[in-house]
């Protein structure tokens, strides 16, 4: 699982371009719609890893300009995963838990707002899986 990651690490759909003080995210595209993501952010960073294509507010050239300052009003960072995931499953779920399915959620949205894809998902299977996952000692922190 820790070499998928590493393959992933430099994955990064769109761009961003420093543009004076502001930053401009370009979309690209994906296999449903427009996104910009970054992997090497979700994984390593706390900057902005994933905005969805509703996030581009104009959508003839995908791409949206704002401050530097004010970046994460337009996109979601590694901790936006996990604390969507932890609101949705509760307190008592293990942390090791919560990072695998915030890690599954960004890994597979690729248009959609995650909240969106989240409550998708058949969260009880899926909470079910990883938690049976985490008791064989399988969620060995290879995901953290």
């Amino acid at each position: 699982m820790q070499e998928e990651r590493e393959k992933l690490k430099d994955l990064t759909i769109g761009r961003v371009i420093k543009k004076g003080n502001n930053l401009v995210y370009e979309a690209g595209p994906t296999f449903n719609g427009m996104a910009y993501k970054n992997c090497n952010e979700f994984y390593y960073g706390n900057g902005i890893c994933y905005i969805s294509e509703h996030g581009f507010d104009d959508s003839k050239n995908w791409a949206i300009e704002i401050p530097e300052e004010d970046e994460r009003v337009i996109g979601y960072t590694r901790q936006d995963f996990l604390n969507i995931v932890r609101e949705e499953v509760g307190y008592e779920v293990p942390d090791n838990v919560v990072i695998a399915i915030a890690t599954d959620v960004f890994e597979t949205v690729d248009w959609q707002y995650p909240e969106t894809y989240l409550y998708e998902m058949d969260l009880e299977e899926e909470f079910e899986y990883f938690k049976n996952v985490n008791e064989k000692g399988d969620l060995d922190g290879a995901i953290l």
